[in-house]
């Protein structure tokens, strides 16, 4: 998505003078625009991010609404986390739809300290499913509830390297760039941003 879409640093976040986002795991994170997902049926999130480890529950993004428990208050969310508080050594997607009922869908291992990954989350609102693609490679592919919406997931808590979840760490490590596609893109067409890299559209 494109346009005046500007996400807005917060705490202690900053840039390192080569394009990079630097998050300090401790209070930095990015605000993006109230309800930038909403009306999405499909789409498409693409990061390019390295991670220093740490506490688990470290969101790369997560798009809610209510800060509170993940379970409770926490609706029509879609998170990217790694570690995760459940599997420590695993990289978790997760999204809770309108009756708060979770999904949570692993990989694994946990992403390697100073490693650049692109990692992209695929939801295709036809086919009912959301699938994970780690450096352009498929690792898992999973149905969707039934009561789950990108187009509710409109709320004010669009974050960056911030958890809507009490007491989740915030994200060490840097964010490159963070792309959000209307549709869902297929495994060629990622294959085509891979290779054109985090600077360059291909």
């Amino acid at each position: 998505m494109a346009g005046d879409a500007n996400g807005q640093l917060q705490g202690g976040a900053s840039f390192n003078g080569n394009g990079q986002l630097v998050l300090d795991g401790s209070t930095g994170y990015v605000d993006l625009p109230d309800g930038i997902i909403a009306g999405l049926q499909s789409a498409t999130f693409v990061s390019w991010f390295s991670y220093n480890g740490g506490n688990c529950g470290q969101r790369i993004f997560d798009f809610g609404s209510d800060v509170g428990s993940f379970s409770l208050n926490t609706r029509n969310c879609i998170v990217l986390q790694a570690p995760n508080k459940v599997m420590q050594d695993a990289a978790m997607i997760s999204y809770v739809d309108n009756a708060a009922q979770s999904a949570l869908l692993y990989t694994g291992p946990n992403p390697l300290a100073a490693d650049t990954y692109m990692m992209a989350v695929v939801i295709d609102a036809n086919a009912m499913t959301v699938s994970w693609y780690v450096d352009g490679t498929l690792l898992n592919g999973y149905p969707l509830l039934l009561d789950f919406s990108l187009a509710d997931a409109n709320g004010a808590n669009n974050w960056l390297g911030r958890s809507n979840t009490d007491g989740d760490a915030y994200f060490d490590g840097s964010l490159d760039e963070i792309r959000i596609y209307r549709g869902a893109l297929n495994a060629a067409m990622l294959a085509d941003i891979l290779a054109a890299g985090p600077d360059a559209l291909p």
